[in-house]
Formats: structure tokens, C-alpha cells, sequence
């Protein structure tokens, strides 16, 4: 997988995993984006995945909709096991 699909591809993940816990807290956009200090346009850019978001407003979102930053750190792992799995066997294919 290239570099830039590969990018893609966590941030399409990062996106729906912010979407789904932020609908699973019964929060509109502008009352989750009300309590996270932020607008609406930015909070639909993280979730639509067009606006690149740093590790630590993950957790910080995740501890907002979900009382607890357990969830994301679990998802963040997996993430990250995952693109590794990718990344090795696109080497293993190179070679």
C-alpha cells in the first residue's frame, strides 16, 4: 500500500471511529463541538476525515463522549496493529 493510501485509510478510520462514539453519546455536532471548544465546521472536518487531528484531541474527545479514555487508546492500538500488519505485508510483497 503506498504511503498516501495508507494515510487515507487511518484517517477514514480515526473518522468514523470520532463519528460513531460522538453518536453513541447522543451528542449533535454543535453540542459536541460546543463542549470541545471548537466549531462545528472544524468537529465535521475531523469527522468527514478532510482535516488531519492530533493523538491527544483523539483521547480527549473519546473522554468527553465516553466518560473515559480507555475506548480510544484500545481503538488507537488497533489502529496502529493494523497498519502494521498492512506495512508488513507490503513489504513481504515487495520482496
Amino acid at each position: 500500500m503506498k504511503p498516501e493510501a495508507l494515510q487515507t485509510f487511518i484517517r477514514n478510520e480515526i473518522a468514523s471511529f470520532l463519528r460513531e462514539t460522538r453518536i453513541e453519546a447522543g451528542l449533535f455536532i454543535k453540542e459536541a463541538a460546543d463542549k470541545l471548544d471548537c466549531t462545528p465546521s472544524e468537529l465535521e472536518k475531523y469527522e468527514a476525515g478532510t482535516e488531519t487531528i492530533l493523538t491527544f484531541e483523539i483521547l480527549r474527545i473519546a473522554k468527553l463522549y465516553q466518560g473515559t479514555e480507555t475506548s480510544a487508546a484500545r481503538f488507537l492500538q488497533g489502529l496502529s496493529d493494523e497498519v502494521e500488519t498492512i506495512m508488513r505485508s507490503a513489504q513481504d510483497s515487495e520482496n
